[in-house]
C-alpha cells in the first residue's frame, strides 16, 4: 500500500495505511467514540503507536469496514485544527488501520477531537461521520518508555550573540527540535544526524537568535534517543519563557 504525504500547518501529518510491514505496531492507551451521518454507522477506536523507529502515530482502527475521505484534528492546547483527506479509496478495518504521523507533539492529557468523514464497506457505500473524543495516556512524551527532562536558558558567547541552550539530564542523542514562538511567526524543525551524545556537561545550542524579548513564549519539541543512536526513542515538549 502507499503512503499518502498530506501537508498539515501545524503537524505534517502522513497517512500511512496500517497493513505495511513497517507500519507502526503496539499501543499506548486506547479510547474511542462513535457517530452517525447517512444511515451507516462506525466507530473509531484511538491509540498511540510507533513504528520501528521510535516515531508516535495515532492510529485509527474501525470496527467494520469504511473508506476515510477526509479527518478533522482539533487539540486547543497546541493550537491545532486541521484537515487531512485521503481520496485513495482505499478500505479500512480492524485488521487494516490509518496511521497518522509521525508526530512531534502529543502529550499526556492533552485533549483532541477528530471528525472523520468516509464511506461504509466502500467508495459507493453509505455515508458516515464520526466524532471522537480522545484523551493523549500517560507515558505519552516520554517516547518509547524512556523519560528525558530539558532544561532551557538563553545563554551568550563570546560575541554576546544570545543561543538557546538545551540541557538534559542525561546522556542523549537529539535528532530533531521544533521551535516554534507565536509571537515571531516561527515554526521551525531543525535536524541532527551527527549521532552526538549530549548531556549537561555538553548541552546543544540553538542560535544565534534574533528577536527576542521579555515574556516571549517559546515551546521546544525534542526527539531522539537516550544514550545513544541505538537507545530508546524520547519525544519531550518544553514551555520556556524569556526571562
Amino acid at each position: 500500500m502507499k503512503n499518502l504525504l498530506i501537508g498539515f500547518a501545524v503537524l505534517m501529518f502522513f497517512l500511512v495505511p496500517g497493513c505495511k510491514s513497517d507500519s507502526p505496531t503496539g499501543g499506548g492507551g486506547l479510547g474511542g467514540g462513535g457517530g452517525g451521518g447517512g444511515t451507516g454507522s462506525v466507530t473509531f477506536t484511538i491509540s498511540v503507536v510507533q513504528d520501528q523507529q521510535g516515531q508516535v502515530f495515532l492510529q485509527f482502527q474501525p470496527n467494520t469496514s469504511a473508506t476515510i475521505t477526509s479527518i478533522k484534528a482539533v487539540c486547543q492546547a497546541i493550537n491545532v485544527d486541521e484537515t487531512v483527506t485521503d481520496n485513495s479509496g482505499t478500505v479500512y478495518n480492524s485488521n487494516n488501520p490509518i496511521n497518522i504521523g509521525p508526530l512531534t507533539v502529543l502529550q499526556t492529557g492533552q485533549q483532541w477531537t477528530f471528525t472523520i468523514k468516509g464511506k461504509v464497506g466502500s467508495a459507493t457505500g453509505q455515508d458516515y461521520t464520526v466524532t471522537v473524543n480522545y484523551t493523549i495516556p500517560a507515558g505519552v512524551g516520554g517516547g518509547g518508555g524512556g523519560s528525558v527532562n530539558f532544561t532551557v536558558a538563553v545563554v551568550q558567547d563570546q560575541q554576546q550573540q544570545p543561543f538557546f541552550e538545551l540541557k538534559p539530564d542525561k546522556d542523549v542523542v537529539v535528532n530533531t527540535v521544533r521551535v516554534v514562538c507565536q509571537a515571531l511567526n516561527v515554526d521551525e524543525t531543525l535536524t541532527d544526524q551527527s549521532g552526538s551524545v549530549y548531556n549537561a556537561n555538553n548541552p546543544i545550542h540553538l542560535g544565534p537568535v534574533q528577536g527576542l524579548q521579555q515574556g516571549q513564549q517559546w515551546v521546544f519539541t525534542i526527539t531522539g534517543k537516550i544514550g545513544s543512536t541505538t537507545g530508546q526513542a524520547y519525544t519531550v515538549t518544553v514551555n520556556y519563557t524569556i526571562p
